[in-house]
């Protein structure tokens, strides 16, 4: 085919600045390529928004409590540990035992100690006062968030000074701050019953302790020293150590009437909440530097509390950082601030402590909203909650919760229903009241589990008491591929596993298949066979090829019976070894001892748990860490049991520094020596080091103290799989087995050919160029190509390294700047025009081209949005997308929830120790029939067979 395809519009080449084919940037959070925004309701007056936004420096999530003061039935509280006074403990934990809807980390406070001090001011009317004498003497450092007496909110920052004189003021005793127990035994310090019962809690830290006893503002006892006393129920306690006692007690006798002088600068009589942070982000509409602020110009994970210029809203705020979230530096917080509309705040504790819990609608329990930096909920003595204290009505309203809504036949959706009433308060669904009705699709029920038994769209409605709730869900009957879960299947003698099957159906949806549809066939039988879809190994080593069959779509992988171990340590030798352990009230002490299962030493593991709901581990870590460089599928461990059923793992860290956890036991329900492995993932990359041996523990009901011993330390290698091959299975796709009639426009897409070093690549650059002016109105390149434009007589589209828009009368082709396996660090500001002209798309028909496969981004969270974005706009617009990239050495189609993301290779290929390159299986053209509402495409070898 000799004419030339016109083009009916003209190319767009939106600018990029390039140099040498290189695009620098610099990084700044204002510059937003793409948000999103999910806001919900949790309870009456509060609600919860997670901002997710890619800027041209990275990642930021920002999530946000909102809460309506002027709503009566909202309430701010400062939440503590009622366990202990000062003790710390995860926001999560906090929030359940003081029946919080939601919180957010609060004060600065001591890491070291626990209990522990804050470093600022607390202050509840009727309730605790925490603070300091000469708080903030030096100046405006720590700013407070206060709601006067009729709950208005304002921010300053709180000036104090502390007194106790006699009444006639000639007697005059300093004290150091109110409910401090860090600073005891070298300060006087003020205690009352809000803090504690009694000094039992401070005595055991500290003996010898003096308490004077002061009720309705007069002394009535003086203690001996070391003396526990129970708190009045109309005074408080002054307590220091014996030296200051000596004096103090003979001038504030028993019967001395006194006056107790909190010297501030805001009275406090007129407040009914206090908490302080750091110093100010937002100052009456504008960014303030005022007080203390922590590392202003880094990104870091932060925390603040503001209102609204009307103050009718509060906002509890937190900036993910230290991870995929890049955090914010002080004045980026500020104009986050700012953009959602707060008009003073003050920031709060961040960092590690940086935490914002809340609980989803109809939910009863709390969760975690952010993601903490350290992976773990940092222990903190408080936080800010918003508590509710509507009235708990009837059921207002019912939604649903799906663990999927797409599914194959005879797998199931398993379905939650919660209720909430007017007020927003979870309602307890009672399963007897439950009635579940399916349009559309047939199926079968197993109590919330509902398993599709034809193929379709339908609806699943819930109904309870009249009121309904309903959610749209969709069943296929088969596949048109197979995937499975692992090719390569690694046991040893007697061992068995179970096969997970993925299919892909006919919009590209990957979902699990059931098992009982699944027809195995191994073709070596002397190793094992499957019994009920589980592969059951034999006592003869060896490999077989597998493989499962449901209809006319298969899949192979391969099953290798082997043990091949080797001793890595026998603890004979004074291995070094060290422990840690999270939290810091677990302790953990380990040695090399002289008793062993095999020959004379082990490891001895000491450790203690606390009585706790959250997750206490202690480590025992090897100074010198194990290093593998051989592939391994095991980790073997002799390891002494106490029947205490903690969780036994382990921790190895990849070439590429990626840690993966290991699981040698969920529960140590044994006494006694026992060998335990674990897996080794297949997926890291060698060598591997093992570093860290660990028990875990998810609820310790009381304290307590444990043991284990541990000996002859063995790897499990792995069989040499390099000689295997598997079979390649084509996936079955509709738009590749069906052909278009007298198309409109005919299409052919060649892969790179800009690194062309040989003979042969010019020899099949000539060949290909011939197939592709002989077939094609349009000859599209992607990949790094040279491809001249007056080299065919039909059009040529070539990828380059900017962004591009190329549009004929059923075609847009959307060119892609990704050089750097980014689209963001290639150039930024190409996101902004890709998802104006995927939206505004009039053709039927979409190719995006690029010389990265966004798969594999390398910023995941990137790729998946790349997806995510192309998803929406097949589903909403009804569009044929297709994504072509030229990076890799062989053809590869992957057909992903309706998007066909297609790697061809163009003159790049692999050529073996013969220097042979099969012509017939490594040079390939897509070549595609399109009309206005449909399209086709085939793939053809450029030396066909």
């Amino acid at each position: 085919m000799r004419k030339i395809f016109k083009k009916l519009f003209s190319v767009l080449v939106l600018a990029a600045i390039i140099v040498n084919n290189k695009i620098s940037f610099a990084g700044t959070t204002d510059n937003i390529l793409y948000q999103n925004t999910e806001k919900e309701t949790i309870s009456s007056g509060i609600t919860y928004e997670k901002n997710t936004r890619l800027t041209e420096a990275g990642w930021v999530d920002v999530h946000i409590i909102e809460a309506d003061l002027t709503n009566p039935f909202v309430k701010l509280d400062v939440i503590r540990n009622t366990d202990g006074f000062g003790l710390k403990d995860s926001l999560t934990s906090l929030s359940e035992k003081n029946n919080v809807i939601a919180s957010v980390n609060a004060d600065f406070f001591n890491m070291k100690n626990n209990p522990t001090d804050i470093i600022g001011f607390e202050y509840e009317k009727d309730g605790i006062i925490i603070g300091k004498h000469n708080f903030n003497a030096g100046g405006n450092s720590y700013g407070s968030l206060f709601l006067d007496s009729n709950n208005m909110p304002f921010i300053d920052f709180m000036n104090m000074s502390l007194l106790m004189t006699s009444e006639d003021g000639e007697k005059k005793l300093y004290f150091s701050g109110f409910n401090q127990i860090t600073m005891l035994p070298e300060s006087v310090v003020y205690f009352d019953k809000y803090a504690m019962k009694d000094t039992t809690e401070i005595d055991e830290k500290n003996p010898g302790l003096c308490k004077m006893v002061i009720e309705d503002n007069v002394v009535t006892y003086l203690s001996t020293p070391g003396e526990t006393i129970t708190m009045p129920e109309n005074g408080f306690v002054i307590v220091m150590n014996e030296e200051t006692a000596l004096y103090s007690f003979k001038s504030f006798t028993v019967g001395t009437k006194i006056v107790l002088n909190k010297n501030t600068n805001i009275d406090i009589e007129s407040i009914n909440l206090a908490i302080s942070g750091g110093g100010k982000v937002v100052s009456q509409g504008t960014i303030s530097n005022e007080g203390y602020v922590v590392d202003r110009k880094r990104r870091h994970p932060r925390t603040a509390i503001g209102y609204n210029q009307s103050k009718d809203k509060l906002y509890m705020v937190v900036v993910d950082g230290r991870g995929s979230s890049i955090g914010a530096t002080h004045e980026e917080l500020g104009k986050i601030l700012l953009d959602n509309g707060i008009y003073d705040a003050i920031h709060l504790d961040g960092g590690g402590s940086s935490t914002l819990v809340g609980r989803h609608l109809g939910y009863s329990n709390v969760n975690v909203f952010n993601r903490p930096s350290g992976g773990v909920q940092r222990r903190i003595p408080n936080g800010i909650g918003l508590t509710s204290i509507a009235p708990v009505s009837e059921l207002y309203e019912l939604k649903i919760v799906a663990d999927k809504t797409r599914t194959f036949k005879d797998m199931p959706i398993t379905f939650n229903v919660l209720g909430y009433d007017k007020y927003y308060n979870p309602i307890e669904i009672n399963s007897d009241s439950l009635i579940w009705e399916t349009v559309g699709i047939n199926g079968k029920w197993e109590d919330n589990k509902f398993y599709p038994q034809s193929e379709g769209k339908g609806t699943v409605k819930a109904h309870v008491n009249g009121i309904s709730a309903e959610i749209t869900v969709q069943s296929t009957n088969e596949p048109i591929s197979l995937e499975i879960n692992h090719e390569f299947s690694f046991l040893e003698p007697g061992e068995s596993t179970n096969l997970k099957i993925l299919g892909i159906d006919k919009d590209g949806y990957r979902g699990e298949v059931n098992s009982k549809n699944v027809t195995w066939e191994v073709e070596n039988k002397s190793i094992g066979e499957f019994q009920s879809g589980q592969f059951v190994a034999s006592n003869n080593l060896g490999q077989s090829l597998i493989k499962g069959t449901i209809g006319d779509t298969t899949v192979y992988g391969y099953v290798i019976v082997n043990k091949e171990t080797g001793l890595i340590d026998s603890f004979e030798n004074d291995t070094k070894i060290h422990t840690t352990a999270h939290p810091e009230t677990v302790s953990a002490t380990a040695e090399v001892i002289n008793e062993a299962h095999e020959g004379n030493n082990s490891i001895k593991l000491n450790y203690s748990f606390k009585e706790s709901t959250n997750t206490q581990a202690a480590y025992l870590e090897f100074d010198e860490p194990y290093t593998f460089d051989k592939k391994i599928n095991k980790v073997g461990l002799w390891v002494e049991g106490n029947g205490i059923n903690h969780w036994l793992r382990g921790r190895v860290i990849d070439a590429d520094g990626n840690q993966k956890l290991l699981t040698f036991s969920y529960a140590v329900d044994w006494t006694g020596w026992k060998y335990v492995t674990a897996d080794v993932p297949q997926d890291v990359k060698y060598p591997i080091q093992l570093d860290r041996i660990y028990v875990a523990n998810l609820h310790c009901p009381q304290d307590d103290s444990f043991e284990l011993k541990f000996d002859e330390l063995t790897a499990h290698y792995a069989f040499d799989t390099s000689n295997l091959s598997l079979p390649k299975e084509q996936i079955y796709d509709p738009l590749g087995k069906k052909t278009v009639e007298n198309p409109q426009m005919k299409m052919s897409i060649f892969g790179s050919t800009g690194a062309k070093n040989t003979l042969l690549d010019g020899i099949v650059q000539r060949e290909v160029l011939g197939k592709m002016e002989e077939i094609s109105d349009v000859s599209l390149f992607v990949g790094n190509t040279n491809i001249p434009s007056d080299e065919l007589n039909n059009d040529i589209v070539t990828w380059n390294n900017q962004y591009k828009v190329t549009d004929y009368e059923n075609v847009r082709i959307i060119n892609l700047a990704t050089s750097k396996n980014s689209m963001r660090l290639t150039d930024p500001n190409q996101w902004k025009r890709f998802v104006n002209d995927l939206n505004n798309t009039k053709q039927k028909h979409i190719f995006i081209t690029l010389d990265k496969n966004p798969l594999k981004f390398s910023d995941e969270r990137e790729g998946k949005l790349f997806s995510d974005i192309l998803k929406k706009v097949k589903e909403e617009k009804d569009k044929n997308i297709f994504v072509i990239n030229g990076s890799g050495y062989d053809f590869n189609v992957e057909y992903v929830e309706g998007i066909r993301y297609m790697d061809i290779n163009g003159l790049w290929y692999r050529v073996y120790g013969d220097n042979k390159v099969d012509l017939n299986d490594k040079f390939y053209i897509i070549n595609f029939n399109i009309n206005p509402d449909d399209i086709s495409y085939n793939v053809t070898n450029v030396y066909p067979k």
